[in-house]
């Protein structure tokens, strides 16, 4: 349909722009959510919530890096919350 065209083209623009989350409605996050809710079974949503996954482990390895684990926790549990068992952000190594 239109609308599942247009939700790929913005979440295209978003990845290229490095938009994957938090950015008020204008990231690959919002965009591919939108789009498995439209296409539950589609397989493009699905691998831009991988990718969102990914940065959100990344960052989260570099919040720990830079202090406290708080910010790190909260990324891995969003990251778990988008994608359960996302390995990037089940490796995170926090404290218990």
């Amino acid at each position: 349909s239109w609308e599942v065209q247009r939700l790929r083209d913005l979440a295209v623009a978003a990845q290229s722009r490095d938009r994957y989350y938090d950015l008020e409605g204008g990231d690959v996050r919002t965009y591919a959510l939108r789009l498995v809710a439209l296409q539950p079974d589609s397989r493009e949503a699905h691998s831009l919530l991988l990718k969102v996954g990914e940065h959100m482990a990344w960052d989260a390895a570099a919040a720990l890096e830079d202090g406290p684990s708080g910010k790190a926790e909260q990324l891995v549990n969003d990251c778990l919350a988008l994608v359960p068992d996302h390995p990037g952000c089940l490796a995170v190594p926090l404290k218990s």
